[in-house]
């Protein structure tokens, strides 16, 4: 009797050492730090008639109602460089734009987003920069609807 317990004891010890050993090599591989996104938000209106007024001339963008505020995103990017420079082709339009630091839980998400970054940070053409980012911000809603 004494000899098995020892022998079950010794085997959930070893079995928490491997578990631990297991999370500090792979456990951080989707962590928080990879859930960060840079939203690019243009305006937040408290009409519709006044959002839709002003973003009239925007054709990439993701509105979203919440609180009774309207918030228009452009752009929605993984990469801090990509949001700069998504933002400074906005601001050559005469568009401030705020990055907007948000946490996401979609693995589908992430790597679609991931792989649209490296479109993105390979591309120096505005339009093919715009259609990309206007694919991540449907993709968003996409998900965003599926998950409600």
């Amino acid at each position: 009797m004494r000899k098995t317990f020892i022998v079950g004891l010794l085997f959930i010890l070893g079995g928490a050492v491997c578990g631990r050993v297991i999370y500090n090599k792979f456990g951080n591989i989707y962590s928080s730090s990879n859930n960060l996104y840079y939203f690019l938000q243009e305006g937040v209106y408290s009409t519709k008639s006044s959002m839709q007024a002003n973003t009239r001339n925007l054709a990439n963008k993701l509105v979203t109602n919440n609180k009774d505020n309207y918030y228009v995103y452009l752009g929605i990017t993984k990469d801090l460089d990509n949001a700069k420079k998504i933002a400074k082709l906005y601001s050559k339009d005469g568009y401030k734009v705020y990055l907007k630091e948000m946490y996401i839980d979609s693995l589908e998400f992430s790597n679609n987003v991931s792989q649209f970054d490296k479109m993105i940070s390979n591309s120096k053409n505005l339009d093919d920069i715009l259609a990309i980012e206007n694919v991540v911000l449907a993709n968003y809603q996409e998900i965003k609807e599926k998950n409600n």
